[in-house]
């Protein structure tokens, strides 16, 4: 039975780890059985919460998986929906260059005929 290590950070200069087992949901129950066949109850509320911790963590895990699976089947369409906005922002660019284009040729032109007006 091996365990891992967390370390919170309780202070800006204090450190404190603690142990948290790695065991299986297996073992933990098995526990909680031999708890009921020695009828020694002492322990349970805490297996019980271990246990509903673990089963947490592997809900979450199923969730996460399935996102990951979820958002591979979507991957190719939003690609090609990027490309298609791609595409659209490049043409509104080029429509933004010629509209730019169009503008200062007009404002010349209307500096023309204000300079004509005037002289």
């Amino acid at each position: 039975m091996g365990s891992r290590y967390n370390r919170y950070i309780l202070d800006e200069h204090i450190e404190e780890d603690y142990e948290m087992s790695a065991r299986y949901l297996c073992d933990i129950l098995s526990e909680m059985r031999q708890c009921w066949k020695t009828r020694n109850f002492a322990p349970i509320k805490g297996l019980i919460e271990e246990v509903q911790s673990r089963a947490n963590r592997m809900e979450d895990a199923l969730n996460t998986k399935y996102d990951v699976k979820k958002w591979e089947k979507r991957r190719p369409v939003l690609k090609d929906e990027l490309k298609e906005l791609n595409w659209q922002k490049e043409d509104l660019e080029e429509e933004i260059r010629k509209l730019e284009f169009k503008k200062k040729k007009l404002e010349r032109d209307i500096n023309k005929i204000k300079v004509k007006e005037t002289g």
